[in-house]
């Protein structure tokens, strides 16, 4: 199907196309490994996290974990360099989320990932030189331990992330400034 483009020029007209070169991308052939494990759904939810986080935000070193006690596919990665790595929980708007559902997802993350080498490859995956270097570059950032995020992402793709911590923490000084009055 042929279209006139800018300019009288004929363009094909492509809607599947770019899904199709980007189920095949190589940063994304790592979900494969959870096919059977986790949902169609989930795992749709999962990459399109991982697009926003890496494609939109610029994220550095994100990379697709599965935690067999959780059933939950999460990712872990590093918003900026000067920071710690992160783990990130992709959720549809529809999942419900509780206190006692986020210090599970705490404690078993933490130990899932401690589990599994703390951020090495996966068994059986095959690493070039680059991706080789970024996982273990990555691998020396410290990771958080203290804090979710929470990605939420919509039918329209639409993402919402919310830093989650684990238990009460104070305001930032900046925020108790609010309301005070000298005069």
């Amino acid at each position: 199907m042929f279209s006139a483009g800018r300019e009288g020029v004929a363009m094909e007209a492509t809607t599947a196309a770019p899904i199709e070169r980007l189920t095949h991308h190589v940063k994304l052939a790592r979900f494969k490994e959870f096919e059977g494990k986790a949902s169609p759904a989930q795992l749709a939810i999962a990459r399109q996290v991982f697009l926003e986080l890496t494609l939109v935000q610029g994220w550095l070193s994100v990379a697709p974990h599965f935690c067999e006690s959780l059933n939950e596919v999460y990712l872990i990665g590093q918003a900026v360099r000067d920071r710690s790595r992160e783990f990130i929980l992709p959720m549809s708007p529809d999942s419900t989320l509780s206190m006692v559902l986020l210090g599970q997802f705490f404690t078993k993350l933490v130990a899932a990932h401690d589990d599994s080498g703390a951020g090495a490859a996966a068994p059986g995956a095959t690493l070039d030189a680059k991706e080789a270097a970024a996982a273990a570059a990555a691998a020396e950032v410290e990771l958080t331990r203290d804090a979710i995020v929470v990605a939420i992402v919509d039918s329209d793709s639409t993402c919402a992330m919310y830093r989650m911590f684990k238990g009460l923490h104070a305001p930032p000084p900046s925020a108790m400034a609010i309301g005070d009055d000298d005069g």
